[in-house]
């Protein structure tokens, strides 16, 4: 080892022993000895990765009504001719042609009960109607099936099957680079047999990219059982700027937090995306952060980048620490819709991710993470009916080693013990039911669960907007725990006019720590009501919550009552 390193060493054990010593002298100093319970309170949630984190949102995005719907192919119907009661012939065996979806047996499954007994045209009409909804039922809504004139005098019926495949296709474009739209719309299915939920899904790729709405025209094919289908593509005018106040911020950091987001969206003809969004509160934390995301013309594939950076100086009960924070976080990633209908969307994600976040004490550094981390994601979102919406990441993540990460056991680690290789998997969900047009019950859950002891980043936080509402921002951490929100709402005013939503909810999270001691009160629970106003185009929003702790805690500076509020605009 070095000697600068092992100064380094020295003085690291040296400050931990003089923090521990000195750290209850030191708020006694800022007149408000006592206000922090222990000194995990003081040492892991003020430092970066942990109090400056975004505000998690209680719904999911996915869970919002997509910019267009499908619509739905109407189911077959029974067409009952007049003399419907006639008897035709005695039918002992029924033939069909055409058919290479579904196979020859199984269709003769469906026919076995018109076999071997007199068929009336009305049997035959609903001997069509059940071939017909076998197709419609697993997604072939095109299909047409006919008997055509033939002799019935042998007992054996012919039955036709036009599986309607997929003919030509052709692209109507004013919004995309020409090149890149055709590719769009050759991934649909040429010479497949019209598959509702596939091809729903090929053109809601192309509607969900930025700026960009799509439909699709279908029309008969130049050949028999052909249907051609013409992709139109316009501009849609979606990109949304957005400014916002609130004060979900941190006591330790600044309560009041003033945020913009910002887009530019299909500036390059191919439906990307880019952001960047800056953060401040007003006392010392800020931050900037920016994405990308670009389809790459790969089948649906998306390339995600994504970058942060955020610096923060610890105020209120501690501000006497003179601590200070700053992280540092890059990432890229690729996505993929697996499924993108109306009903259903499943994405899958693989990623990599590079963090550095560094505490300072008296500008001198106190600790320093370097965390790399791959992880792999699988998100589903879906829509059962007009009254539920359901929606679940799942998400693995796996700390690695090399290319500047940070070995266990390093000296200036943010915990002594913190892994970072550690593996971690995490959970966010959400259930929305609308017993009624205007009522919404909702239940949101997000959870982290590892065998390892993390770094102080990657601890699950619960406490302030967007987790336990009514404690203080990150109030607990710890390796493995568990948010939930529970909610009901009514709205209240015209569909075209200004809008009052009111509500009440139920908050709880629950942390346990590997580290003995470090967690004060591992439960936390509260509930309260809350208020959004809303304008006719929903451009201008102002939402307030109360929330009251439920029980009694050790823990220092939770209040009785809290009250939030946040204004937003978008343009």
């Amino acid at each position: 080892m070095s000697q600068s390193k092992q100064r380094m060493v020295i003085t690291r054990h040296e400050s931990l022993r003089l923090r521990d010593a000195i750290l209850p002298v030191l708020i006694g100093a800022s007149l408000i000895a006592g206000s922090v319970a222990s000194n995990a309170y003081a040492q892991v949630t003020r430092l970066p990765g942990v109090i400056d984190r975004p505000v998690r949102d209680y719904v999911p995005d996915l869970t919002v009504e997509p910019k267009q719907r499908s619509k739905e192919a109407s189911e077959p119907e029974i067409q009952l001719p007049a003399d419907a009661d006639e008897i035709v012939a005695k039918i002992d065996t029924i033939e069909f042609e055409g058919n290479d979806v579904l196979s020859s047996d199984y269709l003769g499954s469906v026919a076995a009960p018109y076999i071997g007994r007199e068929l009336t045209k009305g049997d035959i009409a609903r001997l069509k109607y059940d071939i017909s909804k076998a197709y419609y039922d697993r997604g072939y809504v095109l299909v047409r099936v006919v008997t055509p004139p033939q002799s019935l005098d042998a007992g054996n019926l012919k039955v036709s099957i036009i599986e309607a495949r997929i003919g030509d296709v052709s692209v109507d474009n004013t919004a995309l680079n020409e090149g890149f739209a055709s590719k769009l719309a050759g991934r649909l299915p040429v010479g497949e047999v019209f598959r509702e939920s596939v091809v729903e899904s090929r053109v809601s790729d192309i509607t969900e990219l930025s700026d960009v709405e799509a439909s699709l025209t279908l029309k008969p094919g130049d050949e028999i059982g052909e249907t051609d289908a013409v992709v139109t593509i316009r501009e849609a005018d979606e990109t949304t700027q957005s400014v916002s106040i609130d004060n979900y911020g941190s006591e330790l950091t600044g309560e009041i937090v003033a945020r913009g987001d910002f887009q530019i969206n299909n500036s390059l003809g191919r439906g990307e995306e880019i952001g960047i969004g800056v953060r401040a509160s007003e006392e010392d934390l800020k931050s900037i952060y920016a994405n990308l995301v670009m389809p790459t013309g790969f089948s649906n594939v998306k390339l995600e980048l994504d970058a942060l950076y955020s610096e923060n100086e610890i105020g209120d009960v501690l501000e006497a620490l003179n601590s200070s924070g700053e992280s540092d976080r890059y990432g890229i990633a690729l996505s993929k819709a697996l499924t993108n209908t109306r009903a259903v969307k499943n994405t899958v994600r693989a990623g990599y991710e590079r963090r550095k976040h560094e505490s300072f004490l008296d500008d001198v550094k106190e600790t320093e993470d370097n965390i790399r981390q791959a992880y792999l994601e699988f998100t589903s979102a879906r829509r059962t009916g007009s009254r539920l919406v359901s929606y679940v990441s799942l998400k693995w993540l796996n700390g690695l080693g090399g290319s500047g990460a940070d070995d266990i056991g390093e000296a200036d680690a943010s915990r002594a013990t913190g892994d970072p290789e550690a593996s971690i998997f995490r959970l966010n969900g959400y259930v929305g039911y609308y017993p009624a047009p205007r009522q919404t019950v909702s239940l949101s859950i997000f959870g982290q669960s590892t065998s390892d002891t993390l770094l102080s980043s990657d601890l699950f936080a619960i406490g302030g907007y967007g987790s336990v509402r009514g404690f203080p921002v990150a109030q607990e951490v710890g390796d493995d725990g568990y948010q939930a929100s529970l909610q009901y709402s009514y709205l209240f005013g015209p569909s075209d006019g200004w809008q009052t939503r009111v509500g009440a909810f139920y908050d709880v999270g629950h942390v346990s720590s590997e580290i003995p001691g470090e967690t004060i009160d591992d439960t936390l629970e509260s509930a309260g009501l809350s208020v959004e106003v809303a304008s006719p185009n929903r451009m201008t929003k102002m939402v307030f919550d109360w929330a009251s702790p439920l029980g009694s805690y050790d823990g220092a500076n939770i209040d009785d009552n809290t009250y939030y509020f946040r204004i937003s605009q978008d343009f």
